[in-house]
């Protein structure tokens, strides 16, 4: 994910809020979790 590796501090909930907004049918909230695991590895 491009916005991740220019800012790598960016917490889960910042990239979950903007990928809902841009894609709300992709990216339902319920995969927050899912995508907390990937951006702690």
């Amino acid at each position: 994910m491009p916005l991740l590796k220019s800012a790598p501090k960016l917490m889960a909930i910042t990239l979950m809020r903007k990928l809902h907004d841009e894609h709300p049918d992709v990216y339902p909230d319920g995969v927050l979790r899912t995508l907390q695991r990937h951006v702690r590895q």
